[in-house]
């Protein structure tokens, strides 16, 4: 069995690796920025507030049927490519967080406000959680669906689950 310093080393030569990868590979970036006059003289048949993976998401999943067109507003930049992006587990202070956005009054904390971080940048959120994504037991999806939300249980869920965990770069 080997040991934890053994894995721990193996673990964080992997992620060397991994983010000196992705910096040597220019990945294309497929958003079309459009002029004001551009937007403006298009139809949509959706508009999107927000260029988090929420919104790029549904954005990706509409126009798979090429005769849709959708249009995303984020009010963000693209990122930069900083360490505090492409270094995974890296909390870093980042450029791309909503200002002055804070918690309401918290009154079992002596009402106690807490800044909120949420990301101002195509990517949202997830371009500032140092790239860590948290997929909950089956027991917890099981509940969903004993709580009447058909659709929602492991099974169902599983195949997005591996779609969106995969990675594929193109060259």
């Amino acid at each position: 069995m080997p040991s934890i310093l053994t894995t721990t080393l193996k673990a964080i030569l992997a992620l060397l690796a991994f983010s000196s990868s992705s910096l040597a590979l220019q990945v294309p970036r497929y958003a079309t920025i459009a002029s004001r006059d551009a937007v403006a003289a298009t139809d949509y048949d959706f508009v999107i507030a927000g260029g988090g993976v929420s919104g790029l998401t549904v954005a990706d999943r509409l126009t798979e049927d090429p005769s849709i067109k959708a249009l995303v507003i984020e009010t963000g930049p693209f990122d930069e490519d900083e360490d505090s992006v492409l270094v995974p587990g890296a909390f870093f202070p980042v450029p791309y967080l909503w200002p002055n956005l804070n918690s309401a009054p918290q009154s079992a904390l002596n009402n106690r406000v807490f800044s909120v971080p949420a990301g101002r940048v195509v990517g949202g959120g997830s371009v500032v959680n140092g790239m860590v994504f948290v997929r909950s037991g089956k027991s917890e999806y099981a509940a969903w669906e004993q709580l009447g939300a058909k659709g929602w249980g492991w099974d169902d869920l599983l195949p997005y689950f591996r779609k969106v965990s995969s990675i594929w770069i193109y060259i």
